[in-house]
């Protein structure tokens, strides 16, 4: 269930809630953990204060308008916030703040098409923020699983300069309260073993950089209580859909408040986010009729076999995917048809220089 009333939004499933609310622009969490009613909603509100005397206030004239110690669902950096940011981002080779503001909600049936994994089955809630002088729009989305929310981000760039993306995190979660991280580390024949690990003030991290999960670091991990147990206690499971290198920290603020990150792991990670972007699929095509490649068997040696079955793969990708088509691979049948020859210079490849140029032709076309 999904229930948006007066800037309060209640995400719920069999076993949970999760509230948060629209507050001054920002959206400030407010409760993830048993169910609850969306009219209880303020009672999870953080109180305001009379603020802390070395933070810095958001706007000019309050004394307790201070993003240090507010519960937020997102956080840029550069804004009086102190804590891990879940995104950093350049431009010109200079760091960026980032004050993304609430522009609207939407809910949907279906996740948007990604290229990455996404859960299917599930309703989703699409939040947009803006940050109007970055030009720039962050999309945050959530799921509801009968047992499992679900979180991820997608960032736009709507401005003339390209944006690169030093760090992008899936999610950003506060909870209060004491408790202690489980992770699962290894190594060859030595996988998944438990470590637990206190959540404090200086930061926890649990990071792959190896390009895979792999034995070494899982990206599923569980935040506990220090009293839980096998049978009774809190605990929170949180798990990555990913399975490159990944990245995930715990750290508890003065407050009270544990902010869990996770996402693609920041090491070496450098993503130029062009103006307008867009995702494009390539579609490969069939080998030469005489083509003595190995995996030519497959399609018992017919290009006609293998062209239909590729067509349909790329065609399913696509529309799975949402992405458009560059039909390279429908291109070069048709010249095959028109008596130009195979089109491959060893059975396989793409021939120079005919089939490069005629390749060449049909990019600006799909664009």
């Amino acid at each position: 269930m999904i229930n948006v009333r007066q800037g309060v939004f209640h995400l719920r499933n069999e076993e949970a809630s999760y509230l948060f609310r629209v507050k001054d622009g920002f959206l400030e969490h407010l409760h993830f953990g048993a169910r609850a009613e969306t009219a209880d909603a303020l009672a999870f509100a953080a109180r305001p204060g009379c603020g802390w005397g070395d933070s810095t206030l958001y706007r000019e004239g309050s004394n307790a308008d201070c993003l240090d110690i507010l519960p937020l669902e997102w956080s840029g950096c550069g804004r009086g916030d102190y804590r891990e940011s879940p995104l950093e981002l350049s431009i010109g080779g200079r760091a960026v703040s980032t004050d993304f503001r609430y522009l609207g909600c939407e809910v949907l049936k279906e996740p948007p098409p990604s290229a990455l994994p996404v859960s299917r089955g599930q309703t989703i809630l699409a939040v947009y923020l803006e940050d109007a002088a970055a030009k720039l729009r962050l999309t945050l989305l959530y799921g509801v699983l009968p047992t499992v929310f679900t979180r991820r981000a997608i960032l736009e760039n709507c401005g003339s300069s390209a944006v690169h993306i030093r760090k992008c995190m899936s999610a950003c979660t506060e909870l209060p309260g004491d408790w202690e991280l489980h992770t699962f580390s290894g190594g060859w024949i030595a996988e998944m073993q438990h470590t637990r690990t206190p959540v404090t003030m200086a930061r926890t991290c649990l990071e792959s950089t190896t390009g895979a999960s792999s034995s070494r670091a899982n990206p599923g991990f569980l935040l506990a209580a220090p009293d839980a147990g096998e049978q009774a206690g809190a605990v929170y499971g949180f798990n990555l859909l990913y399975s490159g290198s990944h990245y995930l920290s715990a750290q508890k603020s003065l407050q009270g408040l544990t902010r869990v990150l996770q996402g693609i792991s920041p090491a070496n990670f450098d993503w130029e986010l062009a103006p307008g972007a867009r995702q494009f699929l390539h579609q490969t095509w069939a080998y030469a009729e005489d083509s003595t490649h190995e995996a030519f068997v497959r399609y018992h040696h017919s290009q006609s076999e293998m062209f239909a079955c590729l067509k349909a793969a790329y065609g399913e990708a696509a529309r799975e995917l949402g992405l458009p088509l560059i039909r390279s691979g429908e291109l070069v049948q048709r010249l095959r048809a028109q008596g130009l020859g195979s089109l491959c210079r060893d059975g396989f490849h793409i021939e120079i220089p005919h089939g490069r140029a005629a390749l060449a032709l049909l990019f600006p076309g799909t664009f």
